[in-house]
């Protein structure tokens, strides 16, 4: 089996026809199956999955009680046999060659290789205007990541060797935000060569339910936990160009955990200045040189040693 595409899945009937098709008439003439992670739903996903299963039958359909999309992905990279896998949410779709790309570049030798997007609002696609074709090490790839710019933390952006998605820490909680940006950056961690590439081959719709645009009052603490734990990984590693690379792109993180105050200012009560400052004391310790002291944020403990669990 060349490719895994993990899908996870609830009540999604309103794009899941969509987000299939484009599956099911890529250009790829290699061997892939497609993993189809449903929790359970008050709408017709599981119908419109069996319809799709009597024509498609490289679907494999698993019915969950409350894995969430971290632990539904988790759960099929385990049963998945391919040498590669793939994600994509149900609400997205992919541009019809992106398995077909996305397999020829990895191929050349590549651990993991990510591709550019296009957005979907309101019925207009946007170009995305951050891509570059570069390759990179372990330590390249992680910075770039912290960037943020053209290697974007989505998992359905990028195609990954398997084995390294095996010991990848997940958020363990159906409540996660920035749940993929841990996950990356471990995996980049455990990458000896990655590639980005300027093709836009993944569709990534935008609505009023998109974790970018909803308003969650936790949605700061999380990104802010996730932040951490990156550094935590960076103390840990005895290759000090993790910590360089983090420190060198600690403003650029910042300024994200700023739009995320912004965003919800609204159930913090408050705007995002009073809230970095609310939080001051962890945000100067990670721009230390020195090792983060985790016993003195609880909560941050918590989160990096019962939280985050390994796959």
């Amino acid at each position: 089996m060349d490719i895994s595409i993990i899908i996870p899945a609830r009540n999604g009937e309103k794009y899941l026809r969509e987000c299939l098709d484009s599956v099911f008439s890529q250009t790829f003439k290699g061997e892939y199956e497609v993993f189809l992670e449903i929790d359970p739903s008050t709408d017709h996903t599981v119908e419109i999955a069996n319809e799709y299963k009597k024509n498609h039958p490289n679907l494999i359909i698993d019915l969950h009680n409350g894995l969430g999309i971290q632990g539904s992905r988790n759960y099929a990279v385990k049963k998945s046999k391919a040498k590669y896998i793939c994600f994509l949410d149900v609400d997205d779709c992919y541009e019809k060659d992106y398995l077909k790309v996305m397999f020829e570049e990895i191929e050349k030798g590549y651990d993991v290789v990510n591709c550019s997007f296009r957005t979907e609002k309101n019925g207009k696609k946007h170009k995305n205007i951050f891509v570059k074709n570069k390759e990179f090490d372990s330590v390249g790839a992680c910075k770039a990541l912290l960037k943020d710019t053209y290697m974007r933390s989505f998992l359905w952006s990028k195609i990954f060797k398997r084995e390294l998605l095996l010991g990848a820490p997940i958020i363990d909680t159906t409540n996660a935000i920035f749940e993929d940006t841990v996950a990356i950056y471990s995996i980049f961690m455990n990458a000896k060569k990655v590639k980005t590439i300027k093709n836009p081959l993944y569709v990534y719709r935008i609505h009023s339910t998109s974790s970018t645009q909803t308003e969650k009052k936790e949605r700061f603490a999380y990104h802010l936990w996730a932040f951490s734990y990156i550094r935590y990984l960076c103390d840990k590693s005895e290759n000090n160009g993790y910590l360089q690379g983090f420190l060198k792109t600690y403003k650029r993180s910042k300024l994200s955990l700023f739009y995320d105050a912004y965003v919800s200012r609204h159930v913090l009560n408050h705007g995002p200045r009073k809230h970095l400052k609310l939080n001051k004391s962890i945000l100067k310790d990670l721009k230390k040189k020195e090792k983060l002291d985790i016993k003195k944020y609880p909560e941050i403990e918590e989160f990096i040693f019962k939280t985050v669990k390994i796959v």
